[in-house]
């Protein structure tokens, strides 16, 4: 496989200066190189100019409403997919709410091996969800597919190819980023992944792009809607998961 020497992004809000010296302090030590991406400050009203959320399909589809945090972690990440796009090489996506292992200078090279073919890699994941093996790789590293998303977007690596992907039904914003990331169904982007992980998510340090998520919206049609669009997701997600088993040999684990 070709290997590529991928750009670190660490998406990060100018204000929040500490997570930025905590973020550079370890991957300094890891001599990993990284650039700092300013995050959409949705509280400077940052993300009004860059948002395509859609307020009513998110009431009738998911029965709540983003609020501005979300709207502003949907618009970093997507920020970052045009740059990827608009280009000719991959790149590393990450927040800045992490705790970072001394193994992930083995899995970036595992990365840099793979991204080519693969186009979007998983780096962290906040769920343990079923997957099946692609390859094993270096000891004691595996590539798998997961079957069903395993929420966050606190690192992953990502092609042109894969960002236009994501780009292209990114149209109407009626869920947080991650959720959507999770929808490998509906975009083609496959939940693919590196294990083990050696990102953790950092409780202590948790990010200020995104706040916390909105109540829930009752209305007399949004369970409906919730409903059927939670139907749909379902058989959409089992009927891709067939699809692409064939790309491995291995069973779900």
């Amino acid at each position: 496989m070709r290997r590529v020497l991928l750009q670190l992004y660490v998406i990060n809000l100018q204000r929040s200066g500490a997570r930025r010296a905590t973020m550079k302090r370890q991957l300094d030590a890891l001599g990993i190189g990284h650039s700092f991406f300013d995050a959409v400050d949705a509280s400077k009203g940052e993300h009004l100019s860059i948002s395509r959320y859609a307020p009513r399909r998110a009431v009738w589809l998911r029965q709540r409403r983003m609020s501005a945090g979300e709207i502003g972690c949907f618009a970093s990440h997507y920020l970052l997919w045009q740059r990827c796009a608009s280009g000719t090489e991959p790149m590393i996506v990450m927040e800045d709410d992490l705790a970072i292992d001394a193994g992930f200078c083995s899995v970036v090279a595992l990365v840099e091996a793979s991204i080519a073919r693969f186009g979007f890699i998983r780096l962290a994941g906040l769920n343990k969800v079923a997957e099946v093996t692609i390859r094993p790789l270096e000891a004691p590293y595996r590539l798998v597919r997961f079957l069903k998303g395993p929420a966050g977007t606190q690192c992953y690596a990502i092609s042109p190819e894969a960002a236009r992907m994501l780009l292209a039904k990114a149209g109407a914003w009626i869920e947080p980023v991650d959720d959507y990331l999770d929808r490998f169904w509906t975009h083609g982007v496959q939940s693919v992944a590196i294990l083990p992980f050696h990102i953790r998510h950092d409780v202590e340090e948790r990010s200020d792009i995104g706040d916390t998520r909105a109540n829930r919206e009752r209305s007399f049609v949004g369970p409906v809607g919730r409903t059927a669009s939670r139907l749909h997701a379902s058989l959409a997600r089992r009927l891709s998961n067939i699809r692409h088993l064939g790309l491995t040999a291995s069973r779900p684990r």
